[in-house]
């Protein structure tokens, strides 16, 4: 009768752990940022790269966004970047904004390998 119960309760903990496994793998899968942004477009007049940025709200509710572009190398560190843009978006907005950045000489023609976008909440 012993083995009964501990099989039974054995059974219930196993089957409770397989539903929150399941339930927080869910959770996780649908977790999005609540700001996404990338670059759509670069130009360079001298050293100067004029990065055309996008920028989505993926709420419904209002967010506020800084953004700045970094330039990296191979191995992913910063070269440089621009200043923090701070901008306001409503719910499931889009906005474009334009940053620029400056690099050395050397920079473009030996390391430049990316300029990527880098989001963040205002607070």
């Amino acid at each position: 009768m012993r083995a009964r119960a501990v099989t039974a309760l054995f059974a219930a903990v196993c089957a409770g752990g397989s539903a929150s496994a399941l339930a927080l793998a869910v959770a996780e899968a649908r977790a999005t940022d609540p700001l996404v942004a990338h670059v759509v477009s670069t130009a360079r007049s001298g050293l100067t790269t004029t990065a055309l940025v996008q920028v989505r709200s993926t709420r419904s509710t209002p967010q506020c966004a800084r953004v700045r572009v970094v330039a990296r190398d191979r191995n992913g560190h910063d070269l440089g970047s621009s200043a923090r843009t701070t901008i306001r978006l409503a719910g499931k907005a889009k906005r474009d904004v334009r940053v620029e950045f400056v690099l050395t000489r050397r920079q473009y023609d030996e390391q430049l390998t990316s300029v990527r976008a880098d989001p963040d909440g205002c607070g």
